[in-house]
């Protein structure tokens, strides 16, 4: 059983598998316009239970952005969350390398910046008028 989704730049195929398993076919542009609909039509069968352990065949795709790369980590994501298994296979070399990259830009988080402690308006406000009246001695 095949449940096709067209998109205007994308095209996706589900199968159904056996215990849990479902496999999902991307070909085409997986991009801001389309990575709703291909969240929606994956996360479902997530979100019900029906699916545990997502392939998701990276073949025909042949451009991803930001918004479809987050697509798939979001349900790579929830799939762990629940205790299941997400894979994605046969990705071209630059489909591949965009989505290294995003996964190093999104998971290698740099620490959060120090506080720097600021003096409240009045005293900043004080320093300035006593160091602009000083000019006139």
């Amino acid at each position: 059983m095949t449940d096709p989704i067209e998109q205007t730049d994308i095209l996706l195929r589900t199968t159904p598998l056996k215990d849990g398993k479902m496999a999902a076919h991307l070909s085409g542009r997986l991009t801001l316009t389309s990575a709703a609909s291909v969240y929606r039509t994956l996360a479902g069968p997530v979100k019900r239970g029906r699916a545990t352990h997502l392939v998701v065949d990276l073949a025909g795709l042949t451009h991803v952005d930001d918004a479809g790369g987050q697509t798939l980590f979001e349900l790579e994501s929830m799939l762990d969350a629940a205790g299941g298994r997400f894979e994605m296979v046969n990705a071209g070399k630059k489909i591949r390398a965009v989505l290294e990259q995003m996964r190093r830009d999104t998971c290698d988080a740099s620490p959060p910046l120090k506080k720097i402690r600021k003096d409240n308006m009045l005293v900043r406000l004080g320093d300035a008028t006593i160091r602009y009246a000083g000019h006139f001695r």
